[in-house]
């Protein structure tokens, strides 16, 4: 039996409304077969096919208005799509904050027949697209995926790649705790932030390469208590300081009065937020709060930013996670002398939640109005530029 044979080298194209192939090549349906009760397949060994019969040819002028395509004006052509050869719509960009290739809207629509949508024209994006040259900036997504050979031999570090990967990976993680997330709530975004840290390191020192593993249960508890002594430094200010600025000291003399003054005074600014604000009486001798405004607390920023080598890891125009880390370490301080008596209170992770998601949530509503926000970012500015007095920088 004759079996069609079917072009495909040939690019055909789809008319909408009937879903036919048009091109110079006929449907399958419109070739002639021979009969096959004049040559029947169980009585020849090698049957060969008989040509089919000549093809009807569509005129001259059809063929040249198919080859040259659909007759669409500009209302037919998606707008977004661009024609420049990368098949990258104009408004997506590669954002280097994620190294990530951008995403149609909606990945799973079919296909529209003579048209290319969205999701087409990412698949045609050229393979010769550069990356982000900033390391640092990739997202945890972006990392999880590696361009290494999986034939190759893999790298085995020395000592002395893995101490600088994890120095890198220090800086990373401070990096992450100052500008974007001070305290992660979960023991899984933890452990997501620290793999990314690694490998933000590990790339750094050796690039994408195959490698042998040296992420290790220590190497990665490592990091966690590296993270804790970040929060640990805001904390070890507030202790010595909370006392005396909160009213907690009583004068020598009051001998057994301490306990007892601590005990009452400690719950009561347990349960707000109000010991890290400014207040004062204006002209007219109304009582104003300015928020997160409190002389002791701004101190405690300075002092624990700049004299620990942290403010080139900090963002000039956003300290919304300075502001709750150093919140949340007052907060831990005073809980410290809860009971009136002096006991620690760590500074992991779950101890420092909560408070510090009460301070996030403050800021976003102190952005949500425009007078608050500008004042806070005055406030942003007095601190880097009485920061840099400090340590001199002009």
């Amino acid at each position: 039996m004759f079996t069609p044979q079917f072009f495909t080298n040939q690019e055909f194209r789809f008319d909408d409304q009937n879903e036919q192939p048009l091109g110079s090549y006929p449907a399958p349906e419109q070739l002639s077969y021979p009969n096959a009760e004049l040559h029947p397949p169980h009585l020849q060994s090698n049957p060969e096919p008989e040509p089919p019969s000549p093809l009807v040819h569509e005129p001259q002028s059809q063929l040249n208005d198919l080859l040259q395509g659909p007759q669409c004006g500009d209302e037919f052509v998606h707008q977004d799509i661009t024609f420049t050869g990368y098949g990258v719509p104009r408004y997506m960009q590669w954002d280097l904050g994620t190294a990530e290739a951008p995403q149609a809207e909606n990945a799973e629509q079919q296909p529209v027949p003579g048209v290319v949508n969205e999701h087409q024209a990412l698949l045609l994006a050229p393979a010769s697209t550069p990356a982000p040259n900033n390391v640092e900036a990739e997202s945890s997504e972006s990392l999880d995926s590696d361009s290494e050979d999986d034939q190759t031999i893999p790298v085995e570090l020395t000592r002395a790649e893995v101490l600088s990967i994890k120095e890198k990976a220090k800086n990373e993680l401070r990096r992450i705790m100052l500008q974007k997330e001070g305290v992660a709530p979960t023991r899984e975004k933890r452990a997501k932030t620290v793999k990314k840290a690694l490998k933000v390191g590990r790339i750094a020192v050796v690039g994408h390469v195959k490698y042998t593993p040296f992420e290790t249960q220590k190497v990665k508890e490592e990091m966690v208590s590296w993270m804790s002594s970040i929060r640990r430094l805001f904390k070890e200010y507030a202790i010595y300081n909370i006392q005396k600025d909160l009213s907690l000291h009583l004068p020598i003399e009051q001998q057994g009065a301490k306990v007892p003054h601590k005990k009452r005074l400690v719950p009561t600014l347990l349960q707000s937020l109000d010991f890290l604000h400014k207040f004062a009486y204006d002209d007219s001798g109304t009582l104003v709060c300015y928020l997160l405004e409190a002389e002791w607390f701004v101190n405690m920023i300075v002092d624990v930013i700049f004299l620990n080598g942290l403010h080139p890891y900090v963002n000039a125009e956003n300290f919304d996670s300075v502001f709750g880390l150093a919140g949340a370490a007052a907060y831990n301080a005073l809980s410290c002398f809860k009971k009136g008596t002096y006991k620690n209170v760590d500074t992991s992770a779950e101890q420092f939640c909560d408070p510090y998601g009460r301070v996030i949530a403050l800021i976003k509503l102190i952005r949500s109005d425009d007078t608050k926000r500008a004042r806070l970012m005055r406030l942003c500015n007095l601190i880097i530029t009485r920061g840099r007095e400090l340590i001199g920088i002009l």
